[in-house]
């Protein structure tokens, strides 16, 4: 039996829960699990992707561990207030990240969102925010996966 066979298993058995074995594993994020962040909101630039994956970095060893990352839907634009509407709302996906700071969630339709990252438990360091558009069909870029750092509070 193959790791990805086994991995499947184990989370048809409830035992484990991965997102995505072959893109990055991270475990799925209960309701009351959200992203803490310092006294600072940091966002990236708004990208363009064909899937929403990629790896969460710390400012120090051992900090892309336990990170909750999540998206919402997004139709606004790049304001603060705008962002706020959109974490009003229920989450679509959120996962956990485990040692290496991985995560995916392959199976989000072509639309407009709103991802959010910060530390599972409170730590001095900051939420990331990016508003991605993801269509399946771009071609630039489309083997890397996003590169989301966090920084330390101010």
């Amino acid at each position: 039996m193959s790791i990805r066979e086994i991995a499947l298993y184990a989370v048809a058995l409830g035992v484990l829960s991965v997102v995505d074995v072959a893109e990055g594993r991270c475990k799925d994020a209960k309701d009351g699990e959200v992203p803490h962040g310092a006294n600072e909101l940091i966002q990236l630039t708004d990208q363009t992707v064909s899937s929403i994956r990629g790896e969460v970095s710390g400012p120090g060893e051992g900090d892309a561990k336990d990170i909750v990352v999540e998206i919402f839907s997004y139709a606004g634009g790049d304001s603060y207030e705008d962002m706020k509407n959109a974490l009003a709302q229920k989450r679509i996906a959120a996962c956990i990240t485990g040692e290496d700071g991985k995560f995916s969630f392959p199976h989000v339709k072509r639309g407009k969102y709103l991802l959010r990252a910060g530390t599972r438990e409170s730590r001095g360091i900051n939420e990331t925010y990016i508003i991605l558009v993801v269509d399946p069909h771009i071609t630039k870029n489309a083997g890397q996966g996003l590169r989301i750092p966090l920084h330390v509070g101010t």
